[in-house]
């Protein structure tokens, strides 16, 4: 939670904070007739209100999503053993999953929808070369030109049962197998996915005080989007950030029921785009005068502030669940396409401060209360598209983004792709040494995606390998 000074000064934030709270109590109960509705409305309208004040319903409707209503309305409601890790003692979930304490990786492996999949015949061709095993979350890969090798040789009597024969079995290829923590099947629910994907996050972020990250790792066209966004039609369709969203605050809740802690939750989101890596900051016009004008919790905790890239963003505050979605529809339609059409890479963050008095301890020898206080990031990485090759003043590649990211994870000192934009980005979001990170991985089960597939599960598959990771502090 951070050192003495650095408690002491967040202690100081949140007091000066609840002084000028208790300061404008009066003038604000005198005035409450006057005030419009701080809330959006659960609904899309075009009609304005009778108070006159309409300007939050025009902002929100002018954003092509509307996860601010979905959230508010009908969220999904988060996993029981979320629920009941929250309310254990302090010791207990701060150690978390991990008794060492270090931050470590888990990989999720999504296999999306082939094209004409409800085809038996594709069904075959497709089960030829790429077999899934649920049960033990393992997927095998057979090279699809051993079959065609194979094919060739028969004498295409017509039999299934013999073209049906895995290449191990005649002599021409050996079987790749990979094994993950969860794999998944574009059939699967959006809730499914994220409740494989966020408990140890929000455990990490809300009940040990320690950043997380969640990010999507895949090649184009495979759904990526789709499971780290989803649709707003309805509460089955969200993604995995604005379920992130809704459960972080239902975590808070639940932690400052049980144990007391106070919270104050600040967003901020920012895009890198185009092959000049040019990092934007998506909530600079919706920040308003009051943020601001009061500067973040991060200026007064020293060492944990964030690095280079992260820490000039706008950071306006969130206090409830909806208005975190909001500027989450207002980072998204300020979301920007390449030259080639391609959506930038998106970094949407909840950044959560949290502090709890602590009794006198006569044994310690302190003899008076003092206050514990620190700050926990939930980073939200939805990867846009990426070159196929690197070209000179190009942005990185999907290749070497796996390898930036294995870097970090290793504790590789000189990370590859120094110089780009996005090392930077995620060195500032998983350099911790106690960062939990959970990996989203997008694989297609065509066989003429044979080489992409193959490339992305054998760098899962390292990710798997090297967890926990046992890295330095060397930022």
């Amino acid at each position: 939670m951070g050192s003495r000074e650095q408690s002491t000064a967040a202690a100081s934030f949140f007091a000066r904070a609840n002084q000028r709270m208790q300061s404008q109590q009066i003038p604000q109960e005198s005035n409450n007739n006057n005030l419009a509705p701080s809330a959006p409305s659960q609904h899309r309208s075009r009609r304005k209100k009778n108070n006159g004040d309409s300007s939050s319903e025009e902002r929100r409707d002018s954003f092509p999503t509307n996860f601010c209503a979905l959230v508010r309305r009908s969220p999904p409601p988060p996993p029981a053993s979320l629920l009941k890790r929250l309310t254990e003692s302090e010791v207990a979930s701060s150690s978390a999953d991990n008794g060492n304490g270090l931050g470590r990786i888990r990989v999720l492996l999504r296999v999306s929808r082939a094209v004409n999949c409800y085809d038996p015949q594709q069904q075959r061709e497709h089960s030829r070369h790429f077999q899934v095993d649920h049960k033990r979350r393992q997927v095998t890969l057979y090279d699809p030109s051993a079959f065609r090798g194979a094919a060739n040789g028969n004498n295409n009597n017509g039999e299934d049962d013999e073209q049906m024969k895995p290449p191990s079995s005649i002599g021409v290829a050996a079987p790749k197998m990979f094994a993950f923590d969860g794999l998944f099947s574009a059939e699967d629910s959006q809730e499914e996915v994220a409740s494989a994907a966020l408990p140890d996050l929000i455990q990490s972020v809300v009940g040990a005080g320690s950043d997380a990250c969640l990010f999507c790792f895949g090649h184009a066209n495979l759904g990526k989007t789709r499971t780290m966004l989803g649709s707003d039609e309805c509460s089955r369709d969200m993604g995995a950030v604005p379920i992130a969203v809704a459960w972080l605050y239902r975590a808070i809740k639940e932690r400052k029921a049980k144990f007391g802690t106070r919270f104050s939750v600040r967003v901020s989101a920012l895009e890198v785009t185009g092959s000049r890596e040019e990092v934007r900051d998506l909530l600079a016009d919706h920040a308003d005068q009051s943020d601001a004008a009061d500067q973040s919790p991060a200026a007064y905790l020293g060492g944990l502030a964030g690095g280079s890239v992260l820490q000039n963003q706008s950071e306006p505050r969130a206090s409830t669940a909806e208005k975190a979605a909001y500027y989450l529809d207002a980072a998204l339609a300020g979301r920007s396409l390449d030259a080639a059409g391609r959506e930038s890479h998106l970094v949407f963050t909840l950044h959560v401060y949290q502090y709890s008095a602590t009794a006198a301890n006569a044994g310690s020898g302190r003899s008076s209360a003092g206050v514990l206080g620190g700050r926990s990031r939930l980073h939200l990485i939805d990867f846009g598209g990426c070159e196929r090759t690197r070209s000179q003043g190009g942005a990185i590649t999907l290749s070497g983004l796996g390898n930036v990211i294995l870097g970090i994870f290793n504790g590789q000192r000189h990370l590859p792709h120094r110089d780009s934009k996005v090392t930077k980005v995620l060195r500032d979001c998983l350099g911790s040494l106690t960062c939990q990170a959970t990996m989203l991985a997008h694989v297609s089960p065509e066989a003429s995606h044979y080489s992409e597939t193959l490339h992305t599960v054998q760098l899962a598959s390292r990710y798997v390998k090297d967890s926990p990771k046992l890295i330095k502090e060397y930022f």
